[in-house]
């Protein structure tokens, strides 16, 4: 988790019996800016994972990408081509180094988040 990579649920203090317990498992992360600039992200880019989802009624996993707005406090959803091109990167990066893929886009102007291959 550390060295710039989202930490997991296991790097939680305590994490064995914490991830037992919990019925979901998100993590909300934001790179450094020399992997923001490899992925081609902008400096307020926020990604959330979600890791784990014990009742898929309320979700699946996967990956979303968000866009921190200084002024407001808020997360918002960035441009649709900034998303494709975020998924790309990360795909060519994780493929190299190993990890999750993040969830792709049906067609919806909002990435979907849908459940990973395991």
């Amino acid at each position: 988790g550390w060295g710039g990579s989202p930490p997991g649920l296991y790097d939680i203090s305590g994490s064995a019996n914490f991830i037992n317990k919990a019925d979901a498992g998100i993590v909300i992360h934001r790179y450094g800016q020399e992997m923001q600039q490899a992925l081609g992200l902008d400096p307020c880019a926020t990604i959330m994972i979600v890791e784990k989802m014990r009742n898929r009624a309320a979700g699946t996993k996967g990956i979303h990408i968000m866009h921190y707005d200084r002024d407001t406090g808020l997360y918002e959803d960035p441009p649709h081509d900034a998303v494709a091109a975020f998924q790309q990167a990360y795909t060519d990066f994780k493929s190299k180094r190993g990890g999750p893929k993040p969830a792709g886009n049906r067609g919806e102007e909002r990435p979907a988040l849908r459940r990973q291959p395991q």
